[in-house]
């Protein structure tokens, strides 16, 4: 009886243990700053807490994978070590992303960062308030380490 009882708690918890979490990892961002609107050519841009955010086609997991296979390490030769940018772009209301924008401390990088991007074809699910799309301005963390 002992055994019975041992087996199925040991079925039970490898079974309740073994799930996978059911959500895309979205890291913290700050907020869009007004002179970054500007340079994207969005002065009217102003944050809605009700517009849904746009949509890459498999999420931000896809998205980060489109970037990591298009990236050319070799525009960032000579650096070693943990680079960051931020990467900025309008999902504008067809899908489509316009105005690509990155900041960070490293100009080849950020160059890089920028080209790869524009390099990514596949349309966004727009952002949109109520049923209506919008425009909205998307910020993308991005860190690569070099050896």
């Amino acid at each position: 009886m002992k055994r019975i009882i041992l087996l199925l708690l040991l079925a039970c918890s490898s079974q309740a243990f073994s799930q996978q979490p059911a959500y895309d990892y979205k890291p913290a961002v700050p907020p869009v700053p007004q002179e970054i609107a500007l340079k994207l050519g969005f002065a009217d841009y102003k944050p809605n807490a009700e517009a849904t955010e746009p949509v890459f086609p498999g999420g931000n997991h896809k998205f980060r994978m489109a970037i990591a296979n298009n990236f050319d390490n070799s525009a960032v030769s000579g650096t070693s070590g943990r680079l960051v940018t931020f990467l900025y772009f309008i999902v504008e209301k067809d899908g489509t992303i316009s105005n690509i924008l990155a900041s960070g401390a490293n100009g080849d990088f950020n160059a890089e960062a920028e080209r790869t991007v524009r390099m990514i074809k596949s349309p966004w699910m727009p952002a949109k308030v109520g049923k209506e799309p919008v425009r909205y301005i998307c910020i993308f963390p991005l860190t690569m380490t070099f050896e």
